[in-house]
């Protein structure tokens, strides 16, 4: 609070040892991120804050106008602290990179967040962890991704939720993703989704001529259908740098293409001379 040059302030917790940070220590946080002037950059990982704690965060991020990069866990919040964390993002006109991860989350806690991706025009950089996602909340963030004018980057993952909601959250995005010509990068982890989600980042991929970087961890990453999928994305998108598809399955439980297809497909790639690193894309590359 009343140091005049710390201008980063990271912390990393350990629960194993140490236990969440209690509400009292994330209050104290955030009194102290209302009065700091000069701290630019704040990170806390590794702890779940509760509500009361997120209410101060919010009100903090209400009133700090030099804070440019703020990361932060929380826990299980109700809806009216998910709220007002979303307005307070889209009041605050200093923070170029935001990112949150919530255990769990009302579905109108992150359309706020979405509402205020649409109509925050600093942000450049946001990532978005949910221990469940809704298909309300899909649809929310695929039209504040159409939006948005300004952001950069995008990092997107959910960890647990039921297959067919995360599906449809998945395709949302990346049929947001045709339409937005700022994102240069995305990093999605949905692990639950299934093969729908891949496929239609394929279709983004051929469509989006500013994209430079696609990572994608899913259990049908390396699918025949949506190598084949990427693998026609590359013959059109001559802009990609980086590709990313991979699949935590065992070899074995992947699909196995006939050696002329995966030839193809190994020809789409070297024809592709802009991208400079493809990992676990196309599996023509590990033979």
């Amino acid at each position: 609070k009343d140091c005049p040059t710390l201008r980063e302030f990271h912390v990393r917790c350990f629960p194993f040892t140490a236990g969440d940070p209690d509400d009292a220590t994330g209050v104290a946080l955030a009194g102290a991120l209302k009065h700091n002037c000069m701290l630019q950059s704040f990170a806390l990982t590794g702890g779940s804050f509760r509500n009361k704690a997120a209410d101060a965060m919010a009100e903090a991020l209400k009133t700090n106008v030099v804070l440019q990069s703020f990361q932060c866990e929380f826990g299980e919040l109700v809806k009216e602290t998910g709220v007002a964390l979303g307005g307070a993002l889209e009041e605050n006109s200093a923070l170029k990179s935001v990112d949150l991860a919530f255990r769990a989350c009302a579905a109108e806690a992150t359309t706020a967040f979405a509402d205020a991706i649409k109509t925050n025009s600093k942000l450049k950089s946001l990532g978005l962890h949910l221990g469940a996602c809704d298909a309300e909340t899909g649809r929310a963030l695929a039209e504040a991704i159409k939006k948005n004018t300004t952001l950069q980057s995008l990092r997107f993952s959910v960890s647990a939720g039921a297959r067919p909601i995360s599906d449809e959250l998945g395709v949302a995005v990346a049929e947001a993703l045709k339409e937005n010509c700022s994102i240069q990068s995305v990093r999605m982890s949905m692990p639950l989704a299934r093969v729908a989600v891949g496929l239609a980042l394929a279709d983004a991929l051929k469509m989006n001529s500013t994209l430079r970087a696609l990572t994608f961890y899913n259990d049908y990453a390396e699918s025949g259908a949506v190598r084949r999928a990427v693998a026609s994305a590359l013959e059109q998108n001559a802009m990609v740098r980086s590709l990313i598809f991979f699949d935590d399955r065992s070899p074995s439980e992947r699909d196995e293409l006939p050696p002329p297809e995966e030839r193809a497909i190994a020809a789409a790639l070297a024809r592709n001379r802009e991208l400079h690193r493809t990992w676990y894309a196309i599996s023509a590359l590990r033979r």
